[in-house]
């Protein structure tokens, strides 16, 4: 019976902690929405992302590694712009160091 509570625990562990492993991350992107344009379209890496109306977009990400998202306004002839909205962070990284001096000095 104690090797069934033990395997049991063995278990759950390893669901609760290989669920936070392969986690992804949500991101919503808004945006004012062109007046003239034709149709727009989000896209992350330069893959288009499903958005259901102009101005927002929510998808899934499993990691977050600095991929550039870019909204993509394009007319009815085909002729198109591309907003660079920004880049995705990698999470977890630390503020970066700041008020740096360099001093050269001559050594006789």
């Amino acid at each position: 019976m104690k090797i069934k509570n033990v395997v049991f625990l063995v278990m759950v562990f390893c669901l609760i902690f290989t669920g936070q492993a392969i986690a992804d991350w949500s991101v919503t992107v808004n945006w004012t929405p062109s007046p003239d344009a034709a149709t727009e379209v989000l896209l992350m890496d330069g893959a288009e992302q499903t958005c259901p109306q102009a101005g927002t977009c929510s998808f899934a990400v499993p990691d977050l590694t600095g991929q550039a998202v870019v909204v993509r306004s394009s007319n009815i002839q085909g002729g198109f712009v591309d907003y660079a909205a920004g880049n995705l962070i990698q999470a977890d990284l630390p503020v970066p160091a700041s008020g740096a001096v360099i001093v050269i000095t001559i050594i006789p």
